[in-house]
């Protein structure tokens, strides 16, 4: 497709590439592609009446004996988000996959922010005055029961270094970034423009990066998410997140700070 292409000839196309992508994937690589929808389907199980149990006035999670605005959480939107991910990325839309990613990691931060700082609630995301994702995740993480786990983790990074909390997500959200501002990920057309839809063909890297963010970022709201809410993980929450959600090492870690 590229701007020469009359509008019929450009969406047949168009269609053509993403119908042969899908059923590639769901040829080769549903069952993958199941099993992290299954996780999806998990979390938003799991969360969405422990979020119900937060404090309405939420004075007691954060502002002490202060009266806040009410304001409940909507974890449907964020796992909404990851399962519209994992249907781009079985479409081999990488730049799209990975938006549909950063919005489910920023909305979390959305959630966690206006709970801690209700008086800047009225600004949306998407509004004239809107909040900055580094603003959020920032003064999230002045919020103690965040400033205290931060440390606590270790996540494999880059070149193989660790990472603490903040850092992860800061590396994940700047990979998930790169993805969302690169129309043609890893692959140089000599003399031309790259147009978006090379991405739909074969790109190994690029399924492998976007994977790997995928469950990253699944696994950092999940964190987030529980950490939030953790006054109100109960033991069968636990063994589901033990034995379904995070990597061992991540909920050692996650189920020492609840437990304290």
């Amino acid at each position: 497709m590229d701007s020469g292409q009359s509008f019929d000839d450009g969406i047949t196309e168009w269609i053509e590439y993403v119908n042969v992508a899908v059923k590639n994937e769901v040829t080769e690589n549903s069952e993958d592609f199941r099993l992290r929808f299954e996780k999806i389907n998990l979390a938003l199980t799991l969360f969405s009446p422990i979020a119900e149990k937060l404090p309405i006035d939420h004075a007691k999670w954060f502002h002490g004996d202060d009266g806040v605005i009410p304001r409940s959480s909507n974890i449907h939107i964020i796992m909404e988000f990851i399962t519209q991910a994992l249907y781009m990325e079985a479409s081999h839309l990488w730049p799209a996959a990975n938006h549909s990613l950063r919005c489910a990691l920023e909305h979390t931060f959305w959630t966690i922010w206006q709970i801690g700082y209700p008086e800047g609630s009225k600004t949306m995301i998407g509004g004239a005055e809107q909040v900055k994702i580094s603003d959020m995740k920032d003064k999230t993480f002045n919020i103690p029961r965040f400033k205290n786990s931060k440390k606590k983790f270790e996540f494999s990074g880059s070149a193989g270094t660790t990472k603490n909390l903040f850092e992860k997500i800061s590396e994940v959200y700047s990979h998930l970034s790169y993805y969302v501002h690169t129309s043609n990920i890893h692959i140089e057309i000599r003399g031309a423009r790259p147009h978006i839809t090379h991405d739909l063909g074969a790109n190994p890297r690029a399924e492998r990066d976007t994977q790997e963010t995928f469950n990253d970022t699944l696994v950092l709201i999940v964190v987030l998410l529980s950490i939030a809410c953790m006054e109100f993980i109960e033991n069968e929450h636990l063994t589901v997140l033990y034995n379904k959600l995070l990597p061992s090492d991540v909920y050692t870690t996650l189920e020492e700070i609840i437990s304290k």
